[in-house]
C-alpha cells in the first residue's frame, strides 16, 4: 500500500466509520457518557473461589473506584443537562489568576503587548500566566470545530453544545444569544469583521445561519448536505465561505437570494481551514484532512498550487500580517511540523518540528507567530516569524488546546480547550 493511501486514512478525530483511521492516533479522548457506563457488575469482580483477606480488600477497592467514577460522571452529566435545560450554571464564569488580585487585572491586556524596540533588541517580555480564565462547561472536544470568535476587541462569541453566548470582558457579563435544537451542535462560529453584529454559525448537521446578535434572530439559513458537518467559516466582507466534511468550499453572497454562487472541489476529505490573504483577497488558502494545502485565485476559481509536505490533517493556517505573500501551516498529531511558505514561488522558507499536534496558528500585532497545540504538550507557543525559533510557551491548559481566536487589533488571544476552560 502506498504511503499516500495510508496518510489519507489518518483522521484527527474519531467521528469516522473507517476503523483504519483509528491507527496511531492520540485523539481518542473518551466521551463523557452517562453514568450507565459505570454500572457495577459485581460478577466481573467477584470470585467465588477466592475468600482471602487480600482479595476482599481488592474487591472493596474496585467497588470504591467504580462508585467514584460513577459519581464523577453523574456530576458532568448534571452540568451539561443544566445547559440544555437553561438551569442556572457557571457559564463563562470569570476567574482571575491566582497570583493576581481582582483589582490588579489589566483589562486592556497591555501587559501582553510587545514594543518594537524589544523585538529589535531581541529582548522579549511576556506575562506567561493567563490574566483571565472562563469556565466553559460542555465546550466541544473536536479537532474539527471552531466554537470561539472575537467580536472586535472587547466581546467574545462562544458556542457550548447547541447554545451560543456572548461574553463582554469590560463588564464580565455573559449573555445567551441563540440556541439550536437540542439534537444539534454548533460546530463553528465567526463574526463578520466589518459588520460587528453579524455572526456566521454552522452546525454538525450542515446548517449555516446568519445571526443578528442584537436581536438574537437568524436572518437567513443555508443548508449543505444532510449531516455534512461544517468545519470552518471565513468572511470576505459580504462573502461567506464554508468548508464541509465532503471536501467542498462553498461561496455565498449574503446580499443575493441564491443559496450559493460557486464551489471549489479540490480536497478529497474534510476542509479544516480557509483563510483569505489580508493584503489581497483574490487569494485564498485551504487546509484539509487529506493532508493537503491548496492555494487559489478566486478570480478564476482555480487552484494555483497544492502543497503536500504535511502527513496529517492541516487545520492550522495563517497569513503573515507583515509580508503579503507569506503564510504558515501546521500539521496534526501525525505530522507536528510548522511550515513557512511564499505563495508566489511555492518555495518552503522554513520548517519547525514542535513535537505536538498543531491545532491553530495566528499572527500577533508585532508579527510574531502564536500557535495552540494539542497532544502531548497541550500549550500555546510563540515563534519568531523569520527563524521559527521558540520564544515563549504558555502553560495552564490540562488538555488539548484545540481553539484559538485573536482580537482584530491582534493584541488579545483567547484559547479554548477540552479541559472546559477559556484562557
Amino acid at each position: 500500500m502506498s504511503s499516500n493511501v495510508i496518510n489519507h486514512r489518518i483522521s484527527e478525530d474519531v467521528d469516522t466509520d473507517n476503523s483504519l483511521k483509528r491507527v496511531l492516533m492520540d485523539r481518542f479522548i473518551p466521551i463523557h457518557a452517562s453514568s450507565k457506563n459505570f454500572k457495577l457488575h459485581h460478577e466481573l469482580i467477584n470470585d467465588e473461589n477466592e475468600h482471602s483477606h487480600a482479595h476482599d480488600s481488592k474487591r472493596n477497592y474496585q467497588n470504591l473506584l467504580l462508585n467514584i467514577l460513577a459519581d464523577s460522571n453523574r456530576e458532568l452529566d448534571k452540568t451539561c443537562k443544566n445547559i440544555k435545560t437553561g438551569k442556572k450554571n457557571k457559564i463563562l464564569h470569570y476567574t482571575s489568576n491566582d497570583k493576581n488580585k481582582k483589582g490588579e487585572i489589566n483589562l486592556d491586556f497591555t501587559s501582553e503587548s510587545l514594543s518594537m524596540s524589544n523585538i529589535k533588541k531581541n529582548k522579549y517580555s511576556f506575562n506567561k500566566k493567563e490574566i483571565r480564565i472562563l469556565e466553559a462547561p460542555c465546550l466541544s472536544d473536536s479537532f474539527y470545530h471552531n466554537p470561539i470568535s472575537f467580536r472586535q476587541n472587547d466581546s467574545l462569541g462562544v458556542a457550548l453544545a447547541n447554545y451560543v453566548y456572548l461574553f463582554q470582558q469590560h463588564s464580565n457579563s455573559t449573555k445567551h444569544i441563540f440556541s439550536l435544537p437540542e439534537n444539534n451542535i454548533v460546530s463553528t462560529l465567526l463574526f463578520n469583521p466589518k459588520v460587528v453584529d453579524l455572526m456566521g454559525v454552522s452546525s454538525v448537521t450542515g446548517e449555516i445561519l446568519l445571526l443578528d446578535i442584537v436581536s438574537g434572530k437568524a436572518l437567513r439559513k443555508y443548508n449543505e448536505r444532510l449531516d455534512d458537518r461544517i468545519s470552518t467559516l471565513e468572511w470576505n466582507e459580504n462573502i461567506l465561505l464554508n468548508g464541509s466534511k465532503c471536501g467542498d468550499i462553498t461561496f455565498r453572497d449574503i446580499r443575493e437570494k441564491d443559496d450559493h454562487y460557486a464551489k471549489l472541489k479540490y480536497h478529497d476529505q474534510e476542509v479544516c481551514s480557509i483563510k483569505f490573504n489580508p493584503f489581497n483577497s483574490n487569494y485564498l488558502v485551504s487546509g484539509g484532512n487529506d493532508n493537503k494545502i491548496y492555494l487559489y485565485d478566486i478570480r478564476t476559481m482555480k487552484s494555483i498550487y497544492c502543497h503536500q509536505e504535511h502527513i496529517a490533517a492541516v487545520k492550522a493556517l495563517a497569513w503573515s500580517n507583515t509580508k503579503s505573500s507569506q503564510f504558515v501551516s501546521g500539521g496534526g498529531v501525525g505530522d507536528q511540523i510548522i511550515y513557512s511558505r511564499d505563495m508566489f514561488d511555492s518555495t518552503l522558507i522554513k520548517s519547525k518540528a514542535v513535537s505536538s499536534q498543531v491545532c491553530n496558528l495566528q499572527y500577533t500585532s508585532d508579527g510574531l507567530i502564536l500557535s495552540s497545540q494539542g497532544y502531548p504538550l497541550n500549550h500555546l507557543e510563540i515563534f519568531d516569524p523569520n527563524s521559527l525559533e521558540s520564544l515563549v510557551r504558555f502553560q495552564g491548559h490540562t488538555k488539548r488546546v484545540l481553539y484559538l481566536t485573536m482580537s482584530l487589533d491582534q493584541n488579545t488571544a483567547v484559547s479554548g480547550s477540552s479541559d472546559q476552560t477559556l484562557r
